[in-house]
């Protein structure tokens, strides 16, 4: 027998057997969750939780890519030296799809479940995403488009995002943002009332940044109300979900907030 023949056969049993509805990990994952997020009777408000506007993304990790956005970024605030705390930190790019309003602890939980049933509903049409050329929101934003087969297959998850929230009846904050959805990573972001010179960012019309896996959907705190991670400067992670064309239940995780307001994955 072709071994060929022999693999996709193997995987074709493979896959014709449904996942278990709750894994040993995830189980183990909500109650690290709960007991983190929730007071000793696991009742009334969140001790840990703080209500607000939460973001899903998928996170942008080439190492290549973030050299040569460093280096741009690094290029254009030398040229207008105004634009330095405008730069977006490489170390925290990352493709937007939405961003969601959390009022309890438990609606995190909610969350990793849609993103779950995204990432199962939502194949992928190759390994690694393109970003390639500039663009800008209103002198407000400036960034890279994903180009590329990935585009589609990005917009194609977000909107199984959308749909799981709809049903979820989580509220979406950026209703704009989602309904006219551009798959992108920010490399300039307008702080203060200020608008961002975009004359610097001319001759990277065209610039190839490179690529990136963006295997992982991830729900995050927004600085402003969380320190960044000390171990690789990302935000800090509520819950993330694998996100390729092999998807497992056995492969889910969570992370959540201590007491102390530090990180800790179970």
């Amino acid at each position: 027998i072709d071994s060929q023949m022999a693999r996709d056969a193997i995987q074709g049993l493979m896959d014709a057997i449904p996942p278990p509805p709750f894994s040993a990990k995830r189980k183990a994952a909500r109650a690290s969750f709960h007991s983190a997020v929730m007071g000793a009777s696991g009742e009334g408000e969140a001790v840990g939780f703080v209500a607000g506007n939460y973001c899903i993304a998928l996170r942008v990790t080439g190492q290549e890519l973030r050299q040569r956005v460093a280096e741009a970024q690094r290029d254009a605030c030398e040229q207008d030296s105004s634009q330095a705390d405008c730069a977006h930190p490489p170390e925290r790019l990352h493709v937007t799809l939405c961003i969601v309003r959390l009022e309890r602890a438990d609606d995190v939980d909610t969350v990793f479940q849609v993103l779950e049933d995204a990432c199962q509903a939502s194949q992928r049409s190759g390994e690694r995403v393109q970003f390639q050329g500039i663009g800008a929101f209103d002198d407000n934003f400036i960034y890279s488009p994903v180009v590329g087969a990935e585009r589609d297959s990005i917009i194609g998850l977000q909107q199984a995002v959308m749909d799981g929230l709809d049903v979820n009846q989580i509220p979406v904050a950026d209703q704009e943002h989602a309904r006219n959805f551009v798959p992108h990573m920010t490399l300039m972001r307008a702080k203060h009332g200020q608008q961002l010179n975009l004359i610097p960012w001319e001759n990277s019309q065209q610039t190839d940044w490179g690529l990136s896996s963006c295997s992982r959907v991830e729900l995050f705190a927004p600085p402003e109300r969380t320190p960044v991670s000390a171990v690789d400067g990302y935000y800090h992670i509520l819950c993330s979900n694998p996100w390729n064309s092999n998807i497992g239940d056995g492969t889910l995780q969570i992370a959540a907030f201590d007491f102390d307001g530090t990180l800790f994955t179970p």
